[in-house]
């Protein structure tokens, strides 16, 4: 084997560091309760990018590919332009996979809660700030020469 194709025992030190092959919008891999899984193609074309795990790269037939393997523990080898669940392999190069992955932003969804605390801290913060605009507003109006601003020529 080629120095190039070993592997050099590189490892990730997240570091306190989100993982950046987690998706950051939309699927967490936790489905809500009372709701199904949905229904995934089969073979690699059913794995999502955060589940991909790169078990080797190799030179077959003067191009790269790579054996990859997903949540199952199964192993698929991929081609430069094999779809994924949520992306697409785009190269595979003797260091790293590129995977393009495609996310779906209109399925995010952030949680409004309307509670009565929540109106009333609403209401409160309103009435402070109408109350110190007036305050303003009447030191201003008590500063100003009203007698003098009505003599002055136009």
């Amino acid at each position: 084997m080629s120095p190039a194709l070993q592997p050099s025992g590189f490892t990730y030190n997240a570091e306190g560091r989100r993982d950046p092959f987690v998706a950051l919008f939309g699927n967490t891999g936790k489905e809500a309760a009372g709701t199904t899984a949905p229904v995934r193609a089969e073979g690699v074309a059913g794995i999502g990018t955060d589940e991909l795990s790169v078990k080797g790269i190799m030179l077959s037939q003067g191009k790269y590919v790579a054996m990859v393997s997903g949540p199952a523990g199964k192993v698929y080898t991929v081609h430069p332009g094999d779809r994924l669940a949520d992306g697409t392999i785009r190269g595979i190069t003797p260091q790293f996979v590129v995977i393009l992955q495609q996310v779906n932003t209109e399925t995010v969804r952030l949680p409004i809660v309307f509670t009565a605390q929540n109106y009333a801290i609403a209401a409160l913060i309103v009435t402070v700030a109408a109350t110190v605009s007036a305050l303003f507003v009447l030191r201003r109006l008590n500063q100003l020469d009203l007698i003098g601003a009505l003599r002055a020529p136009e």
